[in-house]
C-alpha cells in the first residue's frame, strides 16, 4: 500500500481519494480505512499503476479506466 500514489476508497455511498505523495497517513489511519467488519482487506481491492482503488466505487473504477 505504501508504494501506490494515490488511494480512492468507497465507503457506501461516500468516496475518500487520498494523494500518498502528499498526505503522511499513519499505520493506523490506513488500517482504518481499508480493513473491513471481519478485520480482512475491504473487497474488491484493484491496484492499476499507481493508484489502489478499496471498496465498490464506480467513480473509483472509472477513474482508472481513464
Amino acid at each position: 500500500m505504501r508504494s501506490a500514489k494515490k488511494l480512492v476508497v468507497a465507503k457506501g455511498k461516500k468516496t475518500v481519494r487520498h494523494d500518498l505523495t502528499r498526505e503522511k497517513l499513519s499505520d493506523a489511519e490506513l488500517e482504518a480505512l481499508v480493513i473491513g467488519r471481519t478485520g480482512g482487506l475491504r473487497a474488491p481491492a484493484i491496484r492499476v499503476g499507481d493508484t489502489l482503488v478499496i471498496g465498490f466505487a464506480e467513480e473509483g473504477l472509472e477513474e482508472l479506466m481513464r
